[in-house]
């Protein structure tokens, strides 16, 4: 049963990140230049039609996605 629950858990997960990709995709946030995330909010939610709420959690994930991506970078320069 723990398995399952587990599992449901995993599922809702992919399924808000499917949400946040669609509703406000990537490639269309690489284009804009947002300088912070209290900035873009308003800017998200009038753009895409979302909440304040959504807008903000897809700043934070779009930030968190570039953060990697730079540090993976850096990473594959020291290797």
């Amino acid at each position: 049963m723990h398995l399952n629950n587990l599992f449901l858990a995993y599922q809702e997960w992919k399924a808000n990140n499917f949400a946040l990709h669609f509703c406000v995709p990537t490639f269309i946030l690489i284009k804009y230049e947002i300088a912070n995330i209290p900035e873009g909010i308003p800017f998200i939610t009038k753009t895409f039609n979302v909440t304040q709420k959504f807008a903000q959690k897809r700043l934070i994930h779009f930030r968190n996605q570039l953060q990697i991506s730079r540090l993976q970078q850096q990473l594959n320069v020291l290797i």
